[in-house]
């Protein structure tokens, strides 16, 4: 079974939709909805992949399709033919949105998911992967092997039958690689990489490894790893490019950089995390002339964790060329080691919007229970309004008495005429959700006076946070 938390991503993602569909003009659920979203993106990535009639989350044991909460999220897959949805961490607010809104619109034909991911891609939603059915082979990748080769390497196979097939397979490994058959050289490695795991005869997972050994090569590799795209069970090839680690990783790495779709990018970006290897081709990457070669570098390894590239990376986001930084930056926010957070401390003001968003989530990290006036300055500070936002939810979840005096006179209009912000509606709706937060059943009394404020939006905030408090729906008041 899924681990709760990513059930409960997959929940949010679902009220999203849902606020996006029925959203009136002016209402303010959305924005509530998708800073929820937001909140959990920034803790973890999300892949949901739709099988047969269940949906998997983060390949775990599938969930069935009317697991409670998931409703909304489930049948705008299966409308738009979403095979595979996949999610990065630190995805902002403004993109679950985007893919809110992209999957409430009514396909006049989802072309088997063609549609819904060209649309994505026009907007240039690079944290986000649709896959639809039609991109997604129907079958296992071995299902390009005769079907009595397969059955000979089954577990219940006799000893002599399992050999003779692995010899078969072996020659038509070899033929398929001098003939470029990239189907053929990945349908053996995956047959014979299944066999050696899960084999009962000892002997003969001894001789599939042998064989495996002679096969794999970088050409062949490559070969295999051309796959991935339009694999529905991709782990199968990365175990298999696992085997030969970083020569595995050059693979992918070469397909990556190659790679004109952004469908077939992020395959083969989510493919090298999942391998964990490349590190010192990944290092040597980030003074690449290519800006492209350098920002794949350094998310991979902000992505894959990798210890002691601090350094490079917080050179890398000093450069002049603003996409370098912005990839150094999201790097580094995903690392958030001490050095990592102090070299992001030193871009809350970089010119960049997006630098200065990874570089808050980097301050807002490092923020302890006694820090309400470090945040409270950022905000003053900052002019961005996507980043105020972070501020201002940080201030609710941090609590202090100090927070939540700084949000009530964020919600004050005399504060905001002084903003330089114009989305001064939003800004104060953000607070009141901050508000509540911080002070559960406590803040009644201040967001009931804010039911009937001016302002159409920050009103109907106050009655809906006050109905959602005063039914018990947020934590007592500490």
């Amino acid at each position: 079974m899924a681990s709760e938390d990513r059930i409960e991503y997959a929940r949010a993602l679902s009220r999203l939709i849902e606020a996006c569909a029925g959203a009136l003009p002016g209402s303010t659920a959305v924005d509530a909805a998708a800073r929820d979203a937001e909140n959990r993106s920034r803790r973890q990535a999300l892949a949901l992949e739709i099988d047969g009639d269940t949906l998997r989350v983060d390949g775990d044991a599938p969930i069935p399709f009317e697991t409670m909460g998931t409703e909304a999220l489930v049948a705008t897959l299966l409308a738009h033919d979403v095979g595979r949805l996949s999610i990065r961490q630190l995805t902002p607010a403004r993109e679950l949105i985007e893919v809110a809104r992209l999957m409430i619109a009514a396909p006049v034909d989802a072309m088997q998911g063609r549609a819904i991911e060209e649309a994505a891609t026009h907007l240039g939603l690079w944290n986000v992967e649709f896959v639809g059915v039609a991109s997604l082979d129907a079958e296992p990748v071995t299902a390009s092997l005769p079907p009595d080769l397969v059955a000979s390497l089954r577990d219940d196979a006799e000893y002599a039958v399992a050999e003779a097939a692995l010899a078969r397979l072996a020659t038509r490994g070899e033929q398929a690689i001098e003939q470029g058959d990239a189907r053929t050289v990945a349908a053996v490695l995956v047959a014979m990489d299944s066999f050696e795991r899960s084999s009962r005869h000892d002997d003969l997972r001894h001789t599939s490894a042998l064989a495996m050994k002679r096969l794999i090569s970088p050409m062949a590799l490559r070969l295999t790893a051309q796959l991935l795209p339009s694999a529905r069970r991709r782990e199968s090839i990365v175990a298999v490019l696992s085997r030969a680690e970083d020569v595995g990783a050059e693979a992918l790495f070469a397909h990556l950089a190659a790679a004109q779709e952004m469908r077939e990018r992020r395959a083969y970006f989510d493919a090298m995390v999942a391998l964990g290897a490349g590190v010192a081709m990944l290092r040597a990457a980030l003074d690449d002339e290519q800006w492209y070669v350098a920002r794949n570098a350094a998310e991979l390894l902000g992505e894959m964790r990798v210890d002691g590239v601090e350094g490079a990376l917080a050179v890398m986001l000093k450069a002049p060329d603003e996409r370098r930084r912005i990839a150094a930056a999201s790097a580094l926010a995903r690392l958030r080691t001490p050095d990592a957070l102090e070299a992001l401390h030193e871009a809350v003001n970089d010119p960049s919007a997006q630098v200065r968003y990874f570089a808050t989530t980097a301050l807002i990290a490092r923020m302890d229970g006694a820090s309400a006036s470090q945040l409270s300055a950022q905000l003053e500070a900052e002019g961005d309004f996507e980043v105020k936002l972070q501020i201002i939810a940080a201030l609710g979840r941090l609590g202090t008495p100090d927070a939540v005096q700084k949000l009530i006179r964020t919600l004050s209009p005399s504060q905001t005429v002084r903003s330089s912000v114009p989305m001064t509606s939003e800004f104060r709706c953000a607070a009141i959700e901050a508000v509540a937060e911080a002070r559960g059943a406590a803040a009644l009394t201040f967001i009931s006076a804010l039911r009937k404020d001016r302002d159409a939006r920050v009103a109907e905030t106050a009655r809906r946070v006050y109905a959602k408090l005063a039914s018990g729906g947020t934590r007592a008041a500490s």
